[in-house]
């Protein structure tokens, strides 16, 4: 279950990717993922790249290299799985509230 903030027409989706490399992996580790996804929806918005009524994904961020590796590894399985909320501070910063 993902994590949701929405700000205006912007919705920021706070989600968990798991699972095995595919063949092209050296083993079958498992590995994770902490991504950050942009949704912007498209009534109202300026860019003549957007579509009206749709949901447009624009941004997608990873959010391992803002992690210390020792902590990224040991933690980041548990909050996957989790849901929750955030808010939008004034100055931009996402803030989230994930529940596990």
């Amino acid at each position: 279950m993902p994590t949701t903030i929405v700000n205006g027409n912007a919705a920021y989706v706070l989600l968990g990717k798991y699972g095995t490399p595919g063949s092209a992996g050296n083993n079958n580790a498992h590995y994770t993922d902490l991504l950050l996804a942009k949704a912007v929806f498209g009534a109202g918005e300026t860019s003549s790249t957007l579509q009206q009524n749709k949901i447009n994904w624009i941004d997608t961020y990873a959010l391992w290299p803002y992690f210390p590796t020792q902590i990224y590894y040991t933690a980041i399985t548990e909050l996957v799985g989790g849901g929750g909320t955030g808010v939008i501070l004034e100055d931009g910063t996402v803030v989230s509230f994930v529940l596990q």
